[in-house]
Parts: C-alpha cells; structure tokens; sequence
C-alpha cells in the first residue's frame, strides 16, 4: 500500500518527497493529490512540514527555506480607498504584534505611516490580514514586504494600484418633510480618487416637482431649497471630476402651511 507522503512512490518518505511537495506550493490541486497532505485543495508549506515528520531518512528534518510571500488578496485597489487584504506566506513564521507590512509609498498599513511599516492580524504562522488606507492620486505597482524579527518575506510588484479613474462617490441626506413657506435644509458629501487631476464640481438641481425650486447656493454641498407650492419634490446633487459625472437624489414632500380662513357672506340682499 502506499505510504502517505510518498509523493514519487518508491515506498519510502525522503527528501525527494519533501521537494516535490515544496515545488508545488501555493498551487490549487483536485481533490486525490498525493502533495495535498491535510486535503484543504491547496499546497502549501502545512503539507510539506507534515511530510517531513514521516520522513525515513534524518536529512528531510533540515530543511530550512528563505521566508517569502505566496500571494496578496485582491492583488490590485484603487487610490483613495481603504481595503482589507489577505497576506498568505511560507517560512515568515508570523506572530501577532510582532509581524508588520509595508506596502511602499503612499499607503498606510493599520494607521501606520504611508510607506512605514505597519501592524497586520495574524491568522496563523503562514497567514496574515492587513488594512490598507491608499492616498488619493497614487498608482503603479509596489513591493510587498513582512517582516517578523530577523524574518524578512518579500514580493516584489506584489501589489498594484489602478491608475483607472474613477465615478466621484455622491452621498446626500434622507428624504424631508417641510411646511411651506419653511425651506428643506440640503447636505451632501462626494468622496473621490483624485484622479484624473480635475477639482471635483458639484451642483444641486430640481429633477421633478410641481413648482419652482430656489437653492440658496446650487454649487455649494449644503445649501437650503425654497419651494413655490407644496406637493413632492425630487432634488439632485451632481459632482463631476471632469471625466465622469455622479449624482444622488433626495426627496421632498412640502406641504401648504397654515392658512387665514376663507369668509363668504353670499350675496348681497
């Protein structure tokens, strides 16, 4: 029968074995394979060190690989945006408050200094998160770097930045409910990736209502809106970066304010 771990099956578990199970890490494997000891469908440095304690001849015990990372998860963000990634490594044995990452210049790893090193969570000895903060108006490829101590990991062009623009990100407050003649108090916020260099523009519009709209200041984010007669109003708040427009609607529903009565005394006798 063969034996587990005997990976170029000739009946014995030796550093050939080891090898091969090392050549092979970080590859996505079909269910069966020999070099997928613990059969989580990925080979990693777990299936070769499981393999090494079966190991019939004393040389497969001192195996000792170069730290280095396997991959960054997602490999690519967009500038102005914060995101989490997965850190997933060999040899770096990473250890909680110890490990940091850099990411190169103009990111920010756990609070840290954009381009400085940065606090991770470890997830095991191979596996680490991280949060990214990536300034606005950045791109192009940057080196990844862990280090744990005197363990260095490192990956060159393992992390990208879109130098793609894109939409600004409109954001404007909940629908209102106003009594004529009071105005509706207005609020936006456009967040944007600063690219492709434009100052960000912004304006407020009636899209939809029965009378007459008068904004106080249509360019301005906050800004109040007048009203000619009551019934519902759809107002919108546009920002464009130059390339791209964005908007966002709110509605508004303003009704008649209190009114002097009507008197009719009929017709004259």
């Amino acid at each position: 029968m063969r034996k587990q771990c005997d990976i170029d099956y000739d009946d014995d578990v030796d550093q050939n074995d080891i090898n091969l199970i090392y050549a092979a890490r970080g590859q996505q494997v079909t269910p069966g394979d020999w070099r997928d000891v613990d059969k989580d469908g990925q080979i990693t440095i777990c299936d070769g060190r499981a393999c090494v304690v079966k190991c019939v001849k004393p040389s497969c015990a001192a195996i000792n690989q170069p730290a280095h990372i396997l991959s960054v998860s997602p490999r690519a963000a967009y500038p102005g945006t914060t995101v989490q990634v997965i850190i997933r490594g060999e040899f770096g044995n990473f250890r909680a408050g110890i490990t940091k990452a850099s990411f190169g210049a103009g990111i920010s790893v756990g609070g840290a200094a954009a381009g400085a090193p940065g606090p991770v969570t470890v997830i095991d000895t191979d596996t680490a998160t991280a949060q990214l903060t990536i300034a606005a108006g950045q791109n192009g490829d940057r080196d990844v770097t862990l280090t744990t101590g005197s363990i260095t990991a490192a990956r060159a062009a393992g992390f990208s930045l879109s130098a793609a623009n894109r939409p600004p990100a409109v954001h404007v407050t909940a629908n209102q409910h106003v009594v004529l003649p009071a105005a509706a108090t207005l609020s936006g916020t456009v967040t944007d990736d600063g690219l492709p260099g434009a100052m960000v523009t912004t304006s407020w519009q009636m899209v939809g209502g029965p009378g007459v709209v008068t904004f106080s200041n249509p360019s301005a984010l906050s800004t109040t809106a007048a009203f000619s007669k009551d019934g519902f109003y759809t107002l919108r708040l546009s920002a464009t970066d130059g390339q791209y427009v964005a908007s966002a609607d709110v509605g508004v529903v303003a009704v008649a304010g209190n009114q002097p009565p009507l008197v009719n005394a009929g017709p004259i006798r």
